[in-house]
């Protein structure tokens, strides 16, 4: 049987791997424990697409959103998760609705006030998707309200 510790070596770019292949041939419990073992790595997930974007043509829709959501991301803040994102979005050229999607994901809450309004003026990227992205804020904003606003810290 294998370590649980070992599994958590598995390289990122095999991760993904087996989320393309989990993906291809419906299986769900592959699928299930790669997004798991990517959410739980998050900031090696983000490093490891910085520089191999291309890798994430390899993540479904719905494969994004789990990982997205995945509440094992201890390691990770809002701020990479929005990058992570952004670099799928761009890379897929998604619809209205998925992008809305991958974006709800986000807890804009916890990106610093002074970040948020940079995304906001200088994601190029975004701007085909610029009322998705203005209207993701705004859902945040109704789903979080005060916290929305309180969070004015530095990062």
């Amino acid at each position: 049987m294998t370590d649980r510790n070992s599994l958590a070596q598995v390289p990122i770019a095999e991760l993904i791997d087996t989320l393309e292949h989990a993906d291809m041939f419906d299986l769900k419990n592959l699928d299930t424990v790669a997004t798991q073992m990517i959410g739980k790595r998050m900031k090696d997930f983000y490093s490891y697409i910085s520089y191999n974007e291309e890798y994430l043509s390899k993540v479904a829709l719905r494969q994004m959103i789990e990982i997205l959501d995945s509440p094992e991301k201890i390691d990770c803040s809002e701020l990479i998760l929005f990058q992570i994102a952004k670099a799928w979005i761009a890379r897929h050229s998604p619809r209205k609705e998925q992008c809305e999607k991958v974006l709800a994901c986000i807890r804009y809450a916890y990106i610093p006030k002074n970040k948020r309004q940079k995304l906001m003026d200088e994601e190029s990227l975004l701007k085909d998707h610029l009322s998705i992205l203005t209207q993701a804020f705004q859902k945040a904003y109704d789903r979080d309200g005060p916290a929305f606003r309180s969070v004015e810290f530095d990062a």
